[in-house]
């Protein structure tokens, strides 16, 4: 996301209106070499893609709205580079 992790800063992302919203940094956003993908889990051990940007994207964003109705649901952002 182009923080530094040897720092504190804000987080990267939000979550509010059962929507999770990761910001890209900067840096992420122009080197265009970085995919990002939004991963689902109702028990923390089986993930499935359920959005996913591929590089290059220059999108500030990347958001995922949660189900209504589930019992349960984990969220990540998985992030490559090749």
């Amino acid at each position: 996301l182009g923080l530094d992790p040897k720092v504190s800063s804000q987080p990267p992302g939000t979550f509010a209106g059962g929507v999770l919203t990761f910001t890209k940094g900067l840096d992420a956003r122009t080197n265009g070499d970085v995919s990002y993908v939004i991963e689902q889990s109702i028990n923390l051990s089986a993930w499935s893609p359920v959005v996913s940007q591929p590089a290059p994207d220059a999108s500030e964003t990347i958001s995922y709205t949660l189900p209504v109705g589930q019992p349960k649901e984990f969220a990540r952002l998985r992030t490559t580079q090749p």
